[in-house]
């Protein structure tokens, strides 16, 4: 998949920072120099990011690189980064250990990282990069986002996403590309771990985005892009939850085209699973009590019950079975289900069979059966 990487503008530093390149001894030197200075050590990443940046293939719109711009952008660079990541990680062990004044210098350290535009020109270069220096690029993310978190920083970050909005799309569109993936999901599901990120992403379109890259045919990119999803809905259900609900309609449209029939059986068997795992979430109540009551999305679940694979039957059964059990089914939804009992007891025999030692999901579809054996005498 061909992508392009958005350069970000230059934010406005001191002259000194301009000239921080320099031969590997000198620069290892430096570096040790400025373990305790957290701006010093944010002017010389800032340093090595400009060197990264003004390459030979660097532009406005910079392309994923060869192999030959890749290293000749990333060894000042990778020493740069693997020296921040150990001093952020020093700076996230000291606050944890509550010694004083550590909150202090863990503070300024993500001030620094932020004023010279760390994250918005880390993902702005991560296309000039080695494989090695992207590594270390994504670290250096995770590294400073955990920082922020144990300093309790949280507002100046999302503060500074906000402030640019070019991060979340190009975390979003490096998520689909296949040099960057790995390590841009990575980064995107390290923001879901933070709330006030995560409602960045969301209004972001990151959602929206998720989906369409679940239903990708490069199978690392679709796995990837569906943790990602999980994490975001899942682990920030404060947040998620209330954009599903007044999106709904949009929302489950889109995802419903990863259980098409023409879709791809491990596409569908994750987007079985996690959808399941939505509706029973208790945040999301409101979202599978709406769910339940379309008729519409029951004949979706009652065809996949029909699927020729069991792990798909057995998907769409843990969906099927709280259609079943709302005790209060709309008209249609109550109509449906009685119209087709026998069928649909038929299948749940079938599945019943094929359900082995487990117990637990042998006593749902008991449930399930006597449930529908209830409706089917209400009709006679």
């Amino acid at each position: 998949m061909a992508c392009k990487v958005v350069a970000c503008a230059a934010p406005s530093l001191s002259h000194a920072s301009d000239t921080l390149v320099c031969e590997q001894d000198e620069a290892q030197g430096r570096m040790g120099h400025l373990q305790g200075d957290a701006e010093a050590l944010a002017r010389a990443l800032y340093g090595a990011i400009e060197a990264a940046a003004a390459g030979p293939e660097a532009s406005a719109s910079l392309p994923l690189p060869g192999p030959l711009a890749g290293r000749e952008a990333s060894d000042e660079m990778s020493r740069c980064l693997v020296e921040a990541v150990r001093c952020i990680d020093r700076a996230a062990e000291e606050a944890t250990a509550e010694a004083e004044g550590t909150s202090a210098r863990g503070w300024r350290l993500v001030e620094a990282m932020l004023a010279v535009d760390a994250p918005a020109r880390l993902l702005a270069v991560m296309g000039c990069l080695g494989f090695e220096a992207r590594k270390d690029a994504m670290r250096l993310f995770a590294a400073l986002l955990h920082l922020a978190l144990k300093v309790g920083a949280q507002v100046p970050l999302a503060a500074y996403f906000r402030s640019h909005p070019s991060v979340a799309p190009q975390l979003l569109q490096g998520s689909g590309c296949t040099e960057l993936f790995a390590h841009c999901a990575e980064m995107l599901r390290r923001c879901s771990r933070c709330p006030e990120l995560a409602e960045v992403m969301i209004m972001n379109g990151a959602v929206t985005r998720l989906i369409d890259l679940c239903g990708s045919p490069n199978f690392e990119i679709s796995s990837e892009a569906f943790s990602s999803l999980r994490e975001l809905l899942l682990a920030q259900a404060e947040v998620s939850e209330p954009f599903v609900y007044e999106n709904f309609d949009g929302f489950c449209a889109r995802y419903h085209t990863l259980l098409g029939q023409d879709q791809d059986y491990v596409v569908k068997r994750q987007a079985l699973r996690l959808l399941g795992d939505v509706l029973l979430q208790p945040a999301f109540a409101d979202v599978m009590l709406k769910y339940v009551a379309n008729e519409q999305f029951l004949r979706i679940h009652m065809n996949l019950l029909l699927d020729r694979s069991k792990s798909i039957q057995f998907g769409a059964f843990h969906i099927f079975k709280v259609f079943v059990a709302n005790p209060q089914k709309p008209h249609r939804v109550r109509t449906i289900l009685q119209k087709n009992c026998r069928g649909l007891l038929r299948v749940m025999f079938r599945l019943q069979r094929v359900a082995g030692e487990d117990a637990a999901l042998e006593a749902d579809i008991s449930a399930v059966r006597d449930l529908l054996e209830a409706l089917q005498a209400q009709q006679r």
